[in-house]
């Protein structure tokens, strides 16, 4: 392929890339708001943003509790949420170990696909943990609790407080419009003609 015929297929295909980076949105770095004991569960919402693949999760636990530290494990979930907690199936779960002591927890290669502006709640069981929050750093969501002695299956929002937490989102991947299909294909025929046009005109040996 001659250099003329690359760069208008370079140039096409620069067209049908999306111009999207990676999206993250967190709490950390930390200095200590306060921790929570007592409860079962705890989740943070977060409006999907417009890359809206979850990719990667963190989240930071105290040790202690019920458990003896290193005991047991730690299970992260991904639900739809509305105005009462999750709802419909899970979307995403998966279980860790426990660590001993203060930990971050990283969940990783998650690659699930969300909807942009919807609410969604990612969900920590930790049974025989403290769970670290902050004071409201992210205006998209809050920290919610599950499990309290007076109402043990409910969940109860804190609309001033945050989970700490990172959340990284990546773009799905594109699918390309029918228009930018036709203007490729457009320029491939384009490109094609002109090289057999200059080939017929070449002078025969």
């Amino acid at each position: 392929m001659t250099r003329r015929m690359f760069l208008p297929l370079f140039f096409l295909a620069f067209l049908a890339t999306p111009a999207l980076g990676d999206t993250i949105i967190e709490t950390y770095p930390s200095t200590l708001g306060g921790h929570s004991e007592g409860w079962l569960e705890a989740a943070q919402t977060i409006t999907i943003p417009a890359d809206n693949v979850l990719l990667n999760f963190r989240f930071r636990l105290l040790g202690g509790g019920g458990l003896p530290d290193g005991g047991g494990n730690v299970t992260f979930s991904v639900y739809q949420w509305d105005a009462v907690g999750p709802t419909g199936l899970t979307l995403y779960s998966t279980v860790m170990p426990r660590q001993a002591g203060e930990s971050d927890y990283d969940v990783l290669n998650i690659n699930l696909p969300l909807v942009t502006g919807e609410l969604y709640g990612m969900r920590v069981d930790f049974v025989g943990n403290g769970i670290l929050y902050e004071g409201n750093e992210y205006s998209g969501g809050n920290i919610w609790f599950f499990g309290g002695p007076v109402e043990p299956l409910k969940w109860f929002p804190f609309p001033g407080l945050d989970l700490l937490f990172r959340a990284e989102f990546g773009p799905q991947a594109a699918v390309p419009e029918p228009g930018t299909l036709l203007l490729l294909g457009s320029g491939l025929l384009g490109v094609a003609g002109y090289g057999r046009k200059k080939l017929r005109r070449k002078p025969s040996a």
